[in-house]
């Protein structure tokens, strides 16, 4: 089993690590990219949102906090410490309804993986991380760092963890200090083979204003070839060095999900845009679909077992892989970037932080791999390209409107350089001018779509 290989990690005891006021892990929880859902980071705050304790009476365990959720729902499951401050979460599942490994990538810490069986509910495993100090979590009266939510990442395996650099020296590309079971998702180097580029996800990559995601490393997935089941259960995401996000992706088989019951997500088996569907009341679960590359891998990294993931059809070779993901945004999510995207040139003008803007494509995908060219035109000439701030605006403080999007993608399909389809037009030119015929003849021609 690939999990017996993952010994190498950056290890520490209960209580063996003090805290750094002067560095934070994030200012904020949040969960989802298509739904996102901000977390509560105070324990009155959770209180007051209709969010209980699971032992029934808010007690403090040590090494974890008072654990909290949410009508129900077992992911995520919050930490808070003695002050009533976000200490960290749990991704929990009821194994009755998502089986432990071999059944999915969920492994459990005697089988040197990540999960743990809850003390109150024998059915209930979980993975924990935490963002302060484990040993003092029940401690009351310690000193508050105003803005942030702790000063580590830790990912609990029993009593002991690992623990994940929030930043790095030099290229993200080269975070030495991640143990070696954590692997890139692809090249940011223009230089690679086209086939070696992506693994990021940027601000605004499905359209503007969408939340980034940033460079993923991905736990355990050592090349293509592995199996769903021996892939790890989360990826971390970078944007220049910096630990920005973090991610869920329980693999499963038989068409058994991670959400409460086992219910599986609306639209879950269609694909298309968007590429994650809606996810059932009571859940954060989002479906994911091919391709995944380019944007959280390159094409030469992405898992063969799941070519047909969240298909729900047996029929289909790995037709009844099934993959949920949660992302959690640490940092601000309107504010990350990809390397291989250049900045423009002065001629555009500043953004209003002082920066200069990206060469950004509003048509769905982002482009890259085989066409990352449309990126290094520096004064954003290419047809379909404009210049956008990390808010979302262009540089002269204007939002991009519809009407911006529907003449690129006029541009772009009559080129012939959309192959896939965008995230609400169709594959063919033909398509796309029906759509766009349709829209101009509606009332709608003012406001929604058009100035």
């Amino acid at each position: 089993m690939l999990w017996l290989s993952l010994i190498a990690m950056l290890a520490c005891e209960v209580g063996g690590v003090m805290a750094d006021e002067t560095v934070s892990v994030g200012d904020r929880l949040i969960a989802g990219i298509w739904r996102e859902a901000g977390m509560p980071l105070t324990l009155q705050s959770a209180t007051s949102e209709n969010w209980t304790a699971v032992d029934g009476q808010g007690n403090c365990t040590n090494g974890y906090g008072k654990r909290m959720r949410l009508n129900g729902r077992l992911t995520p499951t919050l930490l808070f410490d003695a002050n009533g401050r976000l200490a960290g979460m749990q991704a929990s599942v009821n194994t009755t309804k998502f089986p432990l490994y071999p059944e999915s990538n969920l492994v459990p810490v005697a089988s040197k993986g990540l999960f743990m069986q809850d003390p109150l509910n024998d059915d209930v495993w979980s993975l924990t991380i935490h963002f302060r100090d484990v040993a003092n979590v029940c401690e009351p009266n310690q000193a508050e760092t105003p803005g942030s939510i702790g000063d580590r990442f830790l990912i609990r395996r029993n009593n002991t963890f690992e623990s994940i650099p929030l930043t790095a020296d030099g290229n993200r590309a080269n975070l030495t200090d991640l143990a070696s079971n954590w692997f890139e998702g692809g090249s940011l180097s223009s230089s690679e083979p086209a086939n070696e580029r992506g693994g990021c996800a940027p601000t605004h990559f499905a359209f503007p204003g969408s939340p980034g995601m940033g460079h993923h490393y991905w736990g355990n997935i050592t090349s293509p070839d592995v199996a769903c089941e021996d892939a790890g259960p989360m990826f971390l995401l970078y944007d220049h060095s910096k630990l920005v996000a973090f991610g869920l992706v329980f693999a499963g088989k038989n068409e058994k999900f991670p959400t409460v019951n086992g219910l599986i997500p609306e639209n879950a088996s269609t694909p298309g845009n968007p590429r994650v569907a809606t996810s059932p009341p009571d859940s954060l679960w989002e479906t994911a679909h091919q391709p995944l590359f380019p944007l959280f891998f390159s094409e030469n990294k992405n898992l063969k077992c799941a070519a047909n993931m969240n298909k729900f059809n047996s029929s289909l070779e790995g037709g009844d892989v099934t993959v949920g993901t949660i992302h959690f945004h640490l940092q601000n999510p309107l504010q990350i970037g990809c390397d291989v995207l250049p900045q423009t040139t002065k001629t555009v003008g500043k953004c209003a932080d002082g920066t200069y803007p990206w060469c950004r494509d509003l048509s769905w995908p982002v482009v890259l791999g085989p066409n990352a060219n449309v990126y290094e035109t520096p004064n954003c000439n290419t047809d379909g390209m404009v210049p956008l701030c990390a808010n979302g605006e262009l540089p002269n403080g204007e939002l991009p409107t519809h009407k911006n999007t529907i003449k690129n993608l006029m541009k772009l399909t009559s080129k012939g350089k959309i192959t896939v389809k965008s995230r609400k037009w169709g594959k063919t030119k033909a398509k796309n001018a029906s759509k766009i015929k349709k829209l101009k003849k509606s009332k709608a021609k003012k406001g929604k779509y058009f100035k």
